[in-house]
């Protein structure tokens, strides 16, 4: 269906399957890993949330695209967003001309169902007239071919914490799906002590139902069999990225945190990957601080905002002050109460 059209160039919403929407995706040198359409796909099957793929085309050719997800909460708002639950999205093209048409027919959209907002999660900044924060920034790692120079290039104080974790009786593996329990069983926990409403398991099962070729989880265990901390990785061209890490409070002494980044850094060199991205974080955050520790560069990311008449910028962020009670009255609630009513919130909060 066409949405909108500026001269010579069109956008039309794409169904699902589209095929030159996929080959875009997979054959422009701008997309992320959350343009691929699996990434959408995903989100309609774990959340049942309505999602849009806009393409931009002039005489047939693909010049750009938007994926998006309309989300509508009373607590959150009514918006829609590129992408959800993703560190990145945003508009991408392979001609500066289709920026205005996308975000155009992304309003046009966004009126039609009411919505406060549209945001993009964008790399670098669009040239186009949008509010725009900061605050968010991605940080990334160099891999080395070689685990053993790659083991070279870390600070004294990281080698000496994984030596610490392996002489704990530390094991660490790389598995697929079949590891899926165990992580959501860490990262459940770790989210309630974060007093952030967790994802539900659909959610994880359904990405890798549409990307299990590029995902893998990674398992620390004590010398006991106790699971300690859990990471999912997710592959893209040359980067390997930990987009969720859980880590159990109680192993800090023995560097279990330490040990999950170093065994899946070593994963991604003997595979041949050549960034290892961190994921996001706030800009000087704690969280921030110690994957710099790591010698990780940061890039800074732009969350740019087209906002209806009247509307302010959202800060939907657990920074947010305003947010400070429910996140301790979160906290204190048993794991077994946050699996079951978290997922039907963090399916608003993306």
């Amino acid at each position: 269906m066409q949405l909108h059209n500026i001269g010579s160039i069109a956008v039309r919403e794409c169904p699902r399957g589209d095929a030159p929407y996929a080959a875009y995706a997979a054959s422009s040198p701008a997309p992320t890993g959350y343009h691929r359409p699996e990434w959408l796909n995903a989100v309609e099957d774990a959340f049942g949330l309505p999602c849009f793929r806009l393409l931009a085309e002039r005489d047939g050719q693909a010049l750009g695209m938007l994926p998006l997800c309309h989300i509508k909460s009373a607590l959150f708002g009514n918006f829609l967003v590129s992408v959800p639950f993703g560190n990145c999205g945003g508009i991408v093209v392979s001609d500066p001309a289709a920026h205005q048409p996308l975000l155009d027919a992304a309003v046009r959209l966004a009126e039609s169902r009411g919505c406060r907002w549209v945001e993009l999660r964008q790399i670098e900044p669009l040239p186009l007239s949008l509010e725009t924060h900061t605050r968010k920034v991605v940080q990334v790692l160099p891999l080395k071919p070689d685990p053993e120079e790659m083991w070279k290039s870390l600070s004294s104080e990281r080698r000496n914490r994984i030596r610490k974790a392996e002489k704990s009786g530390l094991t660490g593996e790389i598995v697929g799906r079949e590891g899926l329990n165990d992580f959501y069983d860490v990262f459940a926990r770790n989210m309630r002590d974060l007093g952030t409403p967790v994802y539900s398991r659909r959610f994880f099962e359904a990405l890798f139902d549409h990307l299990a070729d590029v995902m893998r989880i990674c398992l620390v265990r004590g010398s006991d069999g106790t699971l300690m901390a859990a990471l999912v990785l997710v592959a893209y061209r040359k980067t390997i990225e930990a987009p969720w890490v859980a880590a159990l409070r109680e192993y800090n002494s023995v560097c279990a945190n330490n040990y999950l980044y170093w065994i899946a850094m070593k994963y991604g060199c003997e595979r041949g990957f050549e960034l290892f991205d961190f994921g996001t974080s706030d800009r000087d955050s704690g969280v921030f601080q110690t994957k710099k520790q790591w010698g990780a560069e940061a890039i800074q990311l732009h969350r740019q905002f087209w906002l209806a008449p009247g509307q302010t910028m959202p800060h939907l962020n657990p920074s947010n002050p305003k947010y400070a009670a429910k996140i301790r009255t979160w906290q204190k609630l048993p794991i077994w109460l946050t699996k079951l009513i978290g997922p039907p919130l963090a399916k608003k909060l993306p």
